[in-house]
């Protein structure tokens, strides 16, 4: 789950045309986690990023995430209620507590 910059040969950016959209709604591999949330109205990507063990595990918001070097993942909100937040802080006050209330089993 990492960003990517695309390059065009005649002005140093490539041009995002090309680009494919995939829409997801979750999505979780071997280096983290992605799930579509609503930040205010907006649809967002959660990020849970445990690529890293040495760094611990990152969390993040994304309008999309790129998946390959000619597809965008960008979130899909369906019609059952996703995860929403009022604004980003109450999302990050969210994930705050979440981490203070780690137990193990």
């Amino acid at each position: 789950m990492t960003s990517t910059n695309n390059t065009n040969s005649t002005n140093g950016q490539r041009s995002t045309s090309n680009i494919k959209k995939e829409y997801v709604q979750k999505l979780s591999n071997e280096k983290g986690l992605a799930e579509a949330i609503l930040i205010g109205r907006k649809p967002s990507l959660a990020i849970v990023d445990f690529s890293d063990p040495d760094n611990g595990v990152r969390f993040s918001i994304m309008e999309s995430l790129a998946y390959s070097e000619d597809t965008r993942l960008v979130p899909q909100i369906l019609i059952n209620r996703p995860y929403s937040f009022k604004n980003k802080e109450k999302y990050e006050s969210y994930i705050e507590r979440a981490r203070d209330s780690r137990h193990t089993i």
